[in-house]
């Protein structure tokens, strides 16, 4: 059968996806145009528009984001018995054994990677920080896209999970971006 199926290459569909993104992007950009509307939160705007990009990760970004409800984990086999290595003291007396297995239940204090409830604790950080501490406006169409006029050109922030670009045509306003996250959190590429 011809086209992309079953027996094509990772590769094939990795070359046919970033053919699609490409030529959406160019449809999405030229509509933008049409309309008159700034259209940057992708790459083709920040290429277009000579944007400077920086892109920064926050490792454990969900353990800065305290729990505001009560949940309780589960912690099984290997993983409980090397809490009680670490610390018998302070963690043999919670191991309870089921099934032949050694089990400890936690109440999480911080928010833990994976759940749902930890995204939006991050997401509610960091877009209050954004809106009500630098004077973004989150775009009401995508949540995880920030914009200010800054300099006379438009400072775009998005984030996917705890991954974030910030793009200017200015360098220096996107590192003065960069200077203002907290960098003892960030690992700027």
């Amino acid at each position: 059968r011809d086209g992309y199926g079953f027996n094509s290459t990772i590769e094939e569909m990795a070359q046919w996806r970033d053919t699609c993104r490409t030529a959406m992007e160019w449809w999405v950009y030229d509509r933008c145009k049409q309309l008159k509307v700034r259209c940057t939160e992708g790459t083709l705007g920040d290429a277009l528009e000579k944007r400077v990009v920086a892109t920064a990760d926050i490792p454990g970004a969900f353990l800065h984001a305290d729990m505001d409800d009560v949940v309780y984990m589960k912690v099984e086999g290997e993983m409980a018995n090397l809490l009680v290595k670490v610390d018998p003291a302070k963690y043999e007396r919670f191991i309870e054994v089921e099934n032949g297995k050694s089990v400890m239940y936690v109440r999480l204090k911080k928010a833990l990677y994976g759940t749902l409830k930890a995204a939006l604790l991050f997401w509610e950080n960091l877009s209050d920080k954004l809106v009500n501490e630098w004077g973004f406006q989150l775009n009401p169409y995508d949540r995880c896209v920030a914009n200010k006029v800054i300099n006379g050109k438009q400072c775009t922030i998005l984030w996917h999970v705890d991954d974030l670009k910030i793009s200017h045509v200015d360098k220096s306003v996107v590192d003065g971006m960069v200077k203002r996250l907290d960098l003892s959190l960030i690992h700027i590429s």
